[in-house]
């Protein structure tokens, strides 16, 4: 909790600390000792703070809403809301299980949906989870809080229980060992054996997810001006179709305001318990534009995913197409964890089975030869940093990203490195730069129908 708090830009002064006291004075019913000490050095004074907190029962918790207050940070907030449950689940737990599921928690991999798996486990009392359950490990320590359910066991065993039916071996066999322990100790066996059946006979659902595409086109008339078009699409594993927004005409200067203007509309009525996949499609001129950062605002749901489409690719030729499905085909579809290499050399590698790396931002010359390059070649998956693409955190982190899973986890990956980003786990000056553009050749835009001449409407 203090690296947390002092990663903050928002308490980096004594007055922001005081503020923080005070909120935590008014919150807690129990005396705040040394209220108006200010140490001279921030890392002792949020020691300080921290030390306090943990002295009362519901000072983590406190803490946590306190920073969420008062430093408005997303991200912040989110971290401070995890570890005020790891520190209660010690009331629950003795360190040595939280450690050992920690291990079995740690192989559940993305393509569990974690989520919706919870939320079967607590019917008939299902309640939406915070934001902070990202993973399975969130989730178990979130659960850790709350009352028993209807039958006596508590939701964080119907959990595991329902996770060790969504997971292979060994894990869904050490998971159920040791639920069995803990039921056994505490007189649920046979409440714990209900809840085991119920998990074999239920299939989990995954939540829908919801599909936004921003397209940016040249104006036409104004070289400063763009035309921003906007198409939802609000279930696309059942492929429901495209609906188009209103079109809007924007100065260049403009293109931020008005594009965090549409973000915010989506975010209201974004269903939580989805994912939203929100695609920009940019012409080459635009392709470097930090549409990744006008996401990360505190409205946006944590699981959204961020990629950057190639208008230039979209308006390619049949030739061209073939190359980039057979491409996608090889990459992505039939991608499997590939030989690791020198990704990131002195020109873009370009094989045909992993993604290409630019050594260089796509808005100087030698970046934008070789994602030219790379897009008339076929190549479906390109990553790159925004302003250098040579540092060794950027190499470690692309490293990192390809060498655990799948190329087609690619986007839930960076979306978790981001959100880690956002709560100052990942090292800011190689993921905030991160761009991803992932041409998925089976999703294109929505295509227009032609206008005719309402005399010809009439006649048909």
């Amino acid at each position: 909790m203090v690296d947390v708090l002092r990663r903050s830009p928002y308490f980096a002064t004594a007055s922001s600390r005081q503020d923080l006291v005070r909120y935590l004075v008014r919150t807690l019913e129990e005396p705040f000792a040394g209220k108006g000490l200010v140490p001279a050095r921030s890392s002792d004074h949020f020691a300080f703070i921290v030390s306090e907190c943990t002295r009362h029962s519901e000072g983590t918790d406190a803490l946590a809403e306190a920073v969420a207050s008062l430093d408005g940070d997303r991200g912040t907030a989110l971290a401070m809301r995890l570890l005020a449950d790891r520190w209660t689940a010690r009331d629950q737990l003795a360190e040595e299980d939280l450690r050992l599921l920690d291990g079995l928690l740690d192989q559940v991999t993305i393509e569990h949906e974690v989520r919706a798996i919870a939320q079967a486990s607590l019917q008939p009392v299902s309640a939406p989870l915070p934001d902070h359950c990202t993973d399975a490990r969130s989730i178990l320590l979130y659960l850790l809080r709350r009352n028993a359910l209807p039958d006596g066991l508590p939701p964080f065993l119907a959990f595991l229980e329902f996770l060790a039916a969504s997971v292979q071996e060994p894990v869904a066999a050490s998971l159920r060992e040791w639920t069995e322990r803990r039921a056994r100790n505490n007189d649920l066996a046979q409440a714990l054996l209900a809840c085991r059946a119920r998990a074999d006979a239920t299939q989990v659902i995954a939540p829908r997810e919801r599909r936004m595409m921003l397209v940016l086109l040249p104006d036409g008339l104004e070289d400063d001006h763009f035309a921003l078009r906007v198409w939802h699409q609000e279930d696309v594993s059942h492929r429901t179709p495209a609906l188009r927004d209103n079109d809007t005409r924007v100065r260049g200067t403009d293109l931020e305001r008005a594009i965090r203007g549409r973000l915010r509309e989506v975010s209201g009525s974004h269903d939580k318990g989805g994912a939203l996949t929100i695609e920009f499609w940019l012409p080459l001129a635009l392709i470097n534009l930090p549409v990744e950062e006008w996401c990360l605002s505190g409205t946006m749901p944590s699981d959204v995913r961020v990629v950057v489409r190639s208008l230039d690719r979209e308006q390619s030729t049949d030739s061209y197409r073939s190359s980039w499905r057979e491409r996608w085909k090889r990459m992505v579809d039939l991608s499997a964890d590939s030989d690791d290499g020198d990704r990131l050399g002195r020109s873009a590698d370009v094989r045909q089975d992993r993604p290409c790396v630019l050594t260089a931002p796509p808005d100087c010359d030698e970046g934008r030869i070789q994602l030219v390059e790379a897009i008339n070649s076929g190549v479906p998956v390109v990553l790159w940093h925004r302003h250098d693409c040579t540092s060794t955190a950027f190499r470690k982190t692309v490293d990192g990203l390809l060498s655990h899973g799948p190329v087609a986890e690619l986007p839930q990956r960076i979306g978790r490195m981001r959100l880690a980003y956002g709560i100052g786990e990942a090292p800011t000056d190689a993921v905030s730069g991160l761009t991803l553009m992932w041409d998925d050749p089976n999703r294109l835009l929505p295509t227009l129908n032609q206008l005719v001449a309402p005399d010809e409407v009439a006649s048909s």
